[in-house]
């Protein structure tokens, strides 16, 4: 079962449990802890959380783990609680840990509140970066999701899915202040190329005339748009002989996991923008490309949207250090490249 179907099973099942979660210990017993084993947690496995977690400001309800090593806060509180009272609560819970905790999450077993420390290292955003509501499930929120399962989690694309979402619910609030209602700044702007002169004035009929016709026709624009579509690369160059190539694997939400191999010239070389190639399924293409052919494999209504998927972070590399994966922007040869990374893959392959 998909990532996107267990979430609609528990939306579905939300009023059952709602009704025995009066305490903060059965919200997480009825309502976190199934959320979580959805992302890939299971509470009663010591690898996977930590339970009453200290801090100086006492002891945080949970840490999520991967790999022995703590990745996120969760502080519970009960259902229908109003979580804006109790986010300096996680705050100084998050300040307090030390540095390496980056995420953190305060519930009520229905919303979900997702912060990361994007301004300030070590000192969590004011704001959530994304938020989650059960009973009203957001395609692009739980589309974000993949990236904070257990079988996916990597700090640097979970806290680049962080920042594209703040990026984006900051220019949509933008955006909505401009429209809502309409300021003087963005009706002139756009008027003054359809009608010289002033504005008229306001309330006036031609005024509101105007102000109607702007919000038609930037929601008749908005509604037009349709994804970038992929690419086509024409005539890719064959692939190499073999031993050429650098495995490298991806991922997509529920779990799915896909190989295919970067060409090692490319990484020693630098990948340039001839370099972008990987073989996937028989077909030499580039990142983008191959990550879109990957998604459609087990998903194929998927449809790219803006710089999703990011061919540099949907694919990994494993290092042969230690056997983690680290996003393949780490050994492209640009300004993130960790240089010793780069070197083990080169050694390896």
């Amino acid at each position: 079962m998909e990532l996107d179907e267990k979430l609609r099973h528990l939306s579905g099942d939300l009023q059952r449990r709602q009704k025995h979660a009066a305490n903060e210990d059965n919200t997480r017993s009825f309502l976190v802890e199934p959320f979580l084993e959805i992302l890939g947690y299971k509470a009663s496995e010591p690898e996977d959380v930590d339970q009453q977690y200290a801090s100086q400001s006492g002891p945080v309800d949970l840490a999520l783990k991967k790999d022995g090593e703590r990745i996120a806060l969760i502080e519970i509180k009960r259902a229908e609680t109003d979580l804006s009272k109790h986010e300096l609560q996680l705050k100084r819970y998050y300040y307090n840990v030390g540095k390496g905790i980056r995420l953190g999450i305060l519930t009520n077993g229905i919303e979900y509140r997702f912060y990361a420390d994007l301004e300030d290292r070590n000192l969590m955003d004011d704001e959530p970066y994304m938020v989650l509501n059960l009973q009203h499930l957001d395609e692009e929120v739980v589309s974000a999701l993949a990236a904070l399962t257990k079988s996916a989690f990597d700090i640097e694309l979970a806290l680049s899915t962080a920042q594209t979402l703040k990026y984006k619910r900051k220019i949509r609030q933008a955006l909505k202040d401009e429209l809502e209602p309409l300021s003087d700044e963005l009706l002139r702007h756009f008027v003054k190329r359809a009608r010289p002169g002033t504005l008229p004035p306001p309330k006036s009929a031609l005024r509101t005339e105007l102000e109607e016709l702007v919000k038609q026709a930037w929601n008749e624009y908005l509604s037009g748009l349709k994804p970038d579509p992929v690419i086509p690369i024409p005539d890719p160059p064959p692939p190499e002989p073999s031993g050429r190539y650098i495995p490298v694997y991806g991922y997509y939400e529920g779990g799915h996991r896909f190989e295919a191999q970067l060409l090692r010239k490319s990484v020693a070389d630098g990948l340039t923008i001839a370099g972008h190639q990987v073989l996937f399924n028989g077909e030499m293409t580039w990142l983008k490309n191959a990550a879109v052919m990957a998604i459609r494999s087990v998903d194929p209504e998927f449809e790219p949207t803006g710089t999703y998927p990011n061919g540099f972070t949907f694919w990994h590399v494993v290092d042969p250090a230690d056997g983690k994966e680290h996003m393949i922007r780490y050994i492209s040869g640009w300004d993130m490249t960790d240089e010793a990374l780069r070197q083990r893959v080169l050694n390896k392959y």
